[in-house]
């Protein structure tokens, strides 16, 4: 320290003794020699600054809608708007809603003025279909656009002078419906414009409440789409947004792989304690996220679906320790399942979709042993009639919701025994089986599950099951295509089939 202090007295005498005009000459030059290093600087930033300012030049400016403003009020009647709906019908063929809405105040006036002729082409005998995407190959991202809007617009011409028999029912694969039978107020999932979903591994979609919220140009938010989740992508959540949906629709996915339904019945696995249950879901997501409204989620009573789907992990956890019993599973987690739904309902919530638990017996991963096998199958049974159980008794309890129950178990058996009784699972040919190779790891990634490998004999999206507990996502449309068919009404008039609905 001493002779650093020496060091620097001498080069100040030194300098000091320098003539006034050698010292001015001195400090231009230093000045000059840092400006010069500045610049340097700046036209070659750090790694990590040259990656912000790419990031940031990549990114479009924020576009400014009136969708983005208050999409529940210029939709609340689709029929009742005919000049937002020309709008979004002439910007078809866009991605981004918001040009196709912008066009109403651009184009306002022509519009209402040729409405009388417009009314004539995609009015009240227009024909819709629902156009399932199980023909494209597995990695196409679903459609965008609502395939009611693009029907129309594709039918437009052929739709005033053909109407469908008012006696057909509606069907999958797409057929026909009768639209002037339809109760003049539409139901309400043709006005579904958010969905707020819990579940676990056969819901999950990896939603980050943190990241990109759900808007309408881009219906869930995060991650991109598809998402590579637990099951094959995309999943049951993305069709019935993305394919099956009656209108423009938002999707907050809550869903959380590993999720019991309360980790006081059955604790997460070991390596996924993690996980958030049910219960979390609900308390901790949903309560404090969006049940207040926040800016983010403009949803109402009406407008909403809530889709539950669970029980899953606690069937498969209880069995694997040996601690099922009916006190727990029906009972106590019945209990909570029951909790989380009152829960729901006294934050607004109105509208409950439920579907039950698969025919785990029937997957590849249930044991071996045939008694054990059917034990399992006998455990799903019983648990699933107390859901049903519990279903009518939330119903009788609130005469102000609408609640379904959508029965899995029975589609996925019917479909395992039949597959081409479904236009989306008419391909698969193993429904017994999975194929590793397609995913080693137990979870399907699109680098894998968009090839073909010889060993499997089969395409990917020929198998009913990707995984030991986890179906491809061919069968995951087919669930999506179900519940619209028959809770819902192909067209969202409320109308299903029933066939595998029970509310």
């Amino acid at each position: 320290m001493a002779e650093s202090s020496l060091t620097y007295a001498h080069l100040r005498r030194t300098i000091l003794a320098l003539p006034m005009r050698v010292r001015l000459l001195l400090g231009l030059l230093f000045l000059l020699l840092l400006s010069f290093v500045t610049f340097q600087h700046s036209q070659n930033p750090t790694p990590p600054q040259r990656a912000r300012d790419f990031h940031a030049s990549t990114q479009e400016p924020p576009r400014k809608s009136i969708l983005d403003d208050d999409w529940g009020k210029v939709h609340k009647d689709w029929q009742a708007r005919p000049d937002v709906k020309a709008a979004l019908l002439a910007g078809a063929g866009y991605t981004d809603y918001g040009r196709a809405a912008e066009m109403v105040e651009e184009y306002g006036a022509e519009i209402k003025a040729g409405e009388g002729k417009l009314r004539g082409k995609i009015g009240g005998d227009a024909k819709e279909e629902i156009t399932p995407i199980t023909n494209q190959k597995p990695k196409a991202v679903p459609p965008i656009i609502p395939p009611a809007v693009v029907s129309e617009l594709k039918k437009a011409d052929a739709a005033s002078s053909v109407s469908p028999s008012k006696d057909s029912k509606p069907t999958l694969p797409p057929a026909s419906t009768d639209k002037s039978s339809s109760s003049s107020t539409p139901s309400a999932w043709s006005h579904t414009s958010h969905i707020f979903a819990f579940g676990d591994s056969w819901s999950y979609t990896q939603f980050d409440i943190g990241g990109v919220q759900p808007s309408l140009t881009n219906p869930f938010g995060n991650p991109s789409l598809p998402s590579d989740g637990t099951t094959s992508p995309p999943e049951w959540l993305h069709y019935l947004t993305l394919t099956y949906n009656a209108t423009f629709t938002r999707t907050y996915n809550l869903a959380h792989g590993a999720a019991p339904i309360d980790r006081a019945c059955v604790r997460p696995h070991e390596n996924l304690a993690f996980t958030s249950t049910f219960t979390e879901q609900v308390q901790d997501l949903w309560r404090v996220v969006y049940g207040p409204h926040p800016p983010s989620a403009k949803w109402n009573a009406d407008d909403t679906l809530f889709a539950i789907w669970f029980g899953v992990v606690d069937l498969s956890l209880a069995f694997d320790r040996n601690e099922y019993t009916e006190e727990l599973l029906n009972v106590k987690t019945i209990a909570a399942y029951s909790a989380n739904l009152e829960t729901l309902y006294d934050s607004g919530a109105r509208r409950f979709l439920l579907l039950n638990v698969p025919p785990l017996d029937l997957a590849p991963g249930a044991p071996d042993d045939s008694a054990k096998r059917a034990m399992l199958k006998t455990a799903v049974d019983t648990f699933n009639t107390a859901l049903l159980t519990l279903a009518h008794t939330l119903h009788s309890s609130h005469i102000d919701i609408t609640l379904q129950l959508f029965d899995a178990n029975a589609l996925l058996t019917s479909l395992m025994q039949n597959p081409s009784s479904m236009e989306q699972t008419k391909n698969i040919q193993n429904t017994t089986q999975n194929c590793w190779n397609y995913n080693p790891d137990g979870v399907p990634s699109t680098s894998r599950w968009e090839r073909y490998d010889e060993e499997c004999g089969v395409s990917f999206d020929a198998y009913f099951w990707a995984n030991q507990l986890h179906v491809t996502h061919v069968v995951q449309e087919g669930i999506a295509a179900g519940v619209v068919r028959d809770c819902f009404g192909r067209d969202g008039d409320g109308k299903g089939e029933k066939g595998f609905c029970e509310g």
